[in-house]
């Protein structure tokens, strides 16, 4: 069935009167409710709805993903909605975001009711917070310690290294103002796919194309690659690392050391990263990534 969709000023209204003490409003559809909610109401210990942000209309339009959630957050700012309160609570409204390349094309925007991730995504996010062993260990119905023998350690670390020519291209690319989607996707500059190896011929042809959009196209690209390499610095450069790449990326690590001693199961992406939501300490995760949330709601 088909949702209702409703306006920004009917939900600023409906929040005024509600006893809920938080509203979580999210980008995404997938993992970002069940990651957001438990942290709010196992962590922040909370009354809590949550809100897709492609549910709210903002002139007229509803959409789903990021560009549309902060069309939202800037609506309820607008209409003073995002911190209100009645007679039975206080109310705060959370816009949740990813953070993707915001950072380094100097987008961030601060407010204490807008959360961005700390790693590239919510995905990204949740594995990090995860007993990634134990994680796997559920995903490939195997006992635990066969999970610690065979999961990788540091994955956003060790594919950020491999990946960081695409990662490089990707946010230089963004920066030129020069979307491609292909920069959704796994490294296409990498051969095979997940190793180290980087397919020079390949990087030049995505090079000389931004190039002819783009007059800035070196001098971004050099920025891009200097600050890569001072998020390597701080360790910092995992953070760069998409979700949706980092999934597949552990099965594949976990099934090439896994193959010599025992027959593999096909996991798929989506299963190892509920694995992973199943294993996070959400009281523990509020305190050492949500400090500054925590300060708002206890207001």
């Amino acid at each position: 069935m088909t949702k209702l969709k409703r306006d920004a000023a009917f939900w600023a209204r409906r929040m005024r009167m509600s006893r809920v003490r938080t509203w979580a409003i999210i980008e995404g559809t997938h993992h970002d409710a069940p990651y957001y909610e438990s942290a709010l109401v196992s962590g922040a210990k909370t009354t809590t709805t949550v809100l897709e942000a492609e549910d709210i209309l903002v002139d007229g339009i509803a959409a789903g993903g990021k560009v549309h959630a902060l069309k939202v957050f800037s609506e309820l700012d607008r209409l003073n909605a995002l911190q209100q309160e009645n007679r039975q609570t206080k109310i705060d409204v959370i816009v949740f975001v990813d953070r993707d390349d915001d950072a380094f094309l100097n987008r961030m925007i601060t407010h204490p009711n807008l959360h961005y991730t700390l790693n590239a995504d919510v995905e990204s996010d949740i594995v990090s917070a995860a007993d990634l062993q134990t994680a796997v260990a559920h995903s490939y119905s195997i006992p635990r310690a066969d999970g610690v023998k065979f999961t990788p350690s540091a994955p956003h670390e060790s594919l950020a290294s491999r990946w960081a020519e695409w990662i490089i291209l990707r946010l230089a690319s963004a920066a030129c103002e020069w979307s491609d989607t292909r920069f959704a996707q796994p490294s296409q500059v990498n051969v095979p796919r997940f190793s180290d190896t980087v397919d020079t011929d390949v990087v030049n042809r995505i090079s000389d194309r931004v190039r002819k959009a783009s007059t800035q196209w070196d001098t971004e690209y050099s920025r891009a690659r200097a600050f890569l390499e001072s998020e390597q610095r701080v360790g910092r450069h995992g953070a760069h690392v998409k979700g949706k790449w980092l999934a597949p990326f552990i099965l594949h690590e976990v099934e090439k050391a896994m193959r010599p001693f025992r027959a593999i199961n096909q996991v798929k992406s989506s299963t190892l990263l509920v694995s992973c939501l199943g294993t996070i300490d959400f009281e523990r995760l509020w305190a050492a990534r949500f400090a500054r949330l925590d300060v708002l709601l206890t207001r």
